[in-house]
């Protein structure tokens, strides 16, 4: 379904508008994304982008031997690629372009960990990267990433950090071992 200029998306989020960019379709919503809705939109769970993001994280690309397990995580019409998948474990910084005095105001919501699961998926004939888990530890990208639709939920979430005051982990180099961890409802996920 296209969206078009001002077309109402619910009785929360009113006007939007559709833009261009780069060839891919970005949403803009003129008002903020969550309720509750005032006129500044100080109150909104999520207030209105656009935002950008600036993330230190640690990944690994790996090949699950077990397929099937990868199949009973992707929905048809997409199938499992060729059994490759990437985790990541994430320390975000976030900032809204119509809101930066929130990184001031509120940097706790604005800087939070996020962990993933990616599952390398075909869709007629083409490669893409399908996302079946997203977890972090904040509520503001939390809801955010539910209006972006993307498949999240809280969790705990930790990993090593790089500072350079500190001599073996002031940067990455060869042999640098680092780690991180997402643990929800007393479980380990990864």
């Amino acid at each position: 379904m296209a969206l078009k200029e001002h077309e109402h998306l619910n009785s929360t989020i009113s006007i939007c508008r559709l833009c261009f960019q780069a060839g891919l379709r970005v949403l803009v919503l003129e008002k903020p994304w969550s309720t509750p809705i005032t006129e500044t939109g100080k109150s909104a769970a999520v207030p209105r982008g656009p935002w950008h993001y600036a993330f230190t994280c640690i990944a690994a690309h790996i090949a699950v031997e077990d397929v099937n397990a990868l199949k009973s995580v992707v929905p048809k019409p997409l199938s499992v690629h060729d059994g490759q998948a990437w985790l990541y474990i994430a320390e975000i910084i976030s900032t809204s372009e119509s809101n930066p005095e929130l990184n001031v105001e509120i940097p706790d919501l604005l800087q939070y960990r996020e962990a993933a699961v990616f599952v390398k998926v075909s869709y007629n004939g083409t490669c893409y990267a399908y996302c079946p888990f997203m977890w972090v530890d904040r509520d503001l990208p939390l809801m955010r990433g539910y209006i972006a639709g993307w498949p999240k939920k809280l969790a705990y979430i930790e990993l090593t950090k790089l500072h350079p005051l500190l001599p073996r982990y002031s940067k990455p180099s060869p042999g640098l071992r680092l780690g991180g961890f997402a643990q929800r409802s007393g479980y380990h996920l990864f």
